[in-house]
């Protein structure tokens, strides 16, 4: 880096959201963090952990360095360094003896993330040792949400299209609070018209700006789902040509759905059936576009409830609609980590 006062255009990897930033460097060193409005995808969007993060987390005087290993009894509190080679032999000499004792499946990696570089690594790592378990914050982040997203064959993680909706369904998430960038287009959205509807038991800075305010108990999502499903298909406001010509098992889909009336579900998820019957016919005039959140990834029920709204999705023709949920796709020659592992 240069050595004189230089602004940077940059990218926080805080989280998937991935905001413009701008670096103030200063003798190789970060001093300031700004928003970068130019950004095309976050637009000036921010929050404050892009802002603080680097400046006091990675200069911070405490910050480990070198290894250390445990000098005394656990839990005194002493510590040793050491040099990294001889830390990496402790581990290996480690791992083999758990593995010559236990086997291979008794070992685990973890990682913070898999959308970095070193999830993959970690993962060849374990597949090293003949372990195929590895572990990442995805699995309590968006665990419930991904599997539901293959399940179905979606491939629509992060394809909300918000500049282009009338309709935005927002299920346990917060955008305010989650992702700034979202929270801008959300409210850039409701000044063309779209219409907000937000089902969260906590009236949450998106349920004050929302039309409509769903407060169900909580682990009911699911029945409020599949309550728009029937109505839909009752009615005659699903994409008849879409699911005749790209969906599997709607027959079964709409058996199932046929169990969830708007007075029963009223019942289970203590929502007016008048509310639920008005967020159908809004989610109906479409293009609408779904927007979850951890909401539904932090219950035992969230792969199914996710499921429910997946298939929401896709019956109401807003799969890969501009307005609606945009699949994901892949530029030509890229490749991510999942395919590296399948490849290795």
């Amino acid at each position: 880096m240069p050595n004189t006062n230089t602004q940077i255009p940059s990218t926080c990897w805080e989280c998937s959201t991935h905001c413009g930033s701008l670096l103030t460097v200063e003798h190789e060193r970060v001093v300031d963090i700004k928003p970068n409005s130019y950004h095309p995808s976050s637009r000036g969007a921010f929050c404050v952990k892009g802002i603080k993060a680097l400046t006091e987390q990675t200069y911070h005087p405490n910050r480990l360095l070198h290894p250390l290993k445990r000098d005394g009894e656990r839990g005194s509190g002493s510590w040793k360094r050491i040099p990294w080679t001889e830390a990496l032999d402790i581990i290996v000499d480690q791992f083999l003896k758990i593995r010559e004792k236990y086997g291979g499946h008794a070992l685990v990696g973890a990682v913070s993330n898999a959308h970095f570089s070193r999830g993959v690594s970690v993962a060849l790592l374990m597949r090293a040792f003949g372990s195929p378990n590895w572990m990442m914050n995805q699995d309590l982040c968006g665990g419930c949400r991904g599997i539901s997203d293959k399940v179905t064959g979606l491939s629509i993680n992060n394809g909300e299209d918000l500049d282009k909706t009338k309709c935005a369904l927002i299920v346990g998430r917060n955008p305010a609070a989650a992702d700034p960038a979202q929270w801008l287009a959300l409210k850039r959205a409701k000044k063309t018209g779209a219409k907000i509807i937000v089902i969260d038991p906590v009236r949450t800075a998106t349920a004050k700006i929302s039309d409509l305010w769903l407060q169900p108990k909580p682990g009911t999502d699911s029945a409020l789902a599949m309550a728009i499903i029937n109505w839909l298909i009752t009615n005659q406001r699903y994409d008849k040509k879409f699911v005749e010509s790209w969906t599997f098992g709607f027959n079964s889909l709409a058996k199932r759905a046929a169990n969830y009336s708007i007075q029963r579900v009223s019942e289970i998820t203590g929502v007016s059936g008048d509310d639920i019957r008005k967020a159908a016919e809004l989610y109906a005039n479409g293009p609408s576009c779904f927007v979850s959140g951890h909401g539904i990834d932090a219950f035992t029920s969230g792969v199914q409830t996710f499921r429910a709204f997946h298939c929401l999705v896709a019956i109401s023709g807003n799969l890969d609609l501009p307005g609606g949920n945009r699949r994901v796709k892949k530029p030509s020659g890229f490749t991510n980590y999942i395919e590296v592992l399948h490849k290795s």
